[in-house]
C-alpha cells in the first residue's frame, strides 16, 4: 500500500469539512486551526526562500524561484475563490 505525505497530513491534522452539525463542526474548525499553523508556517518558509530568487548562487536562485512558483500558484488559488465569492454577493 502506498502512502502519499498528503494522506499522511490529512491523517495527522484530521478533517476540517464543513457539515453543518454543530458537533462535527466544532471538531472540524479545531483541526482547521491545526491546518492553518501548517499552511502559515509553510508559506512563510516559501516566502523566505523566494527573497532569494535572484541570488547570484545558481542552487539559491533555484529554490527562490520554485518558491515563488509555489506562492504564485497560491495566490491564483485565492483570487479564483474571491472571484466566486464576488460573483455570490452580486
Amino acid at each position: 500500500m502506498e502512502i502519499y505525505l498528503t494522506d499522511l497530513i490529512d491523517r495527522i491534522i484530521g478533517n476540517y469539512d464543513c457539515y453543518g452539525d454543530a458537533e462535527d463542526d466544532a471538531k472540524s474548525l479545531r483541526n482547521l486551526n491545526v491546518a492553518e499553523a501548517l499552511f502559515i508556517h509553510l508559506m512563510e518558509s516559501l516566502a523566505d526562500n523566494a527573497k532569494r530568487k535572484n541570488d547570484h548562487r545558481a542552487s539559491v536562485a533555484r529554490i527562490g524561484e520554485k518558491s515563488y512558483g509555489i506562492l504564485q500558484d497560491a495566490k491564483s488559488i485565492i483570487e479564483e475563490v474571491e472571484d466566486i465569492l464576488y460573483e455570490e454577493e452580486d
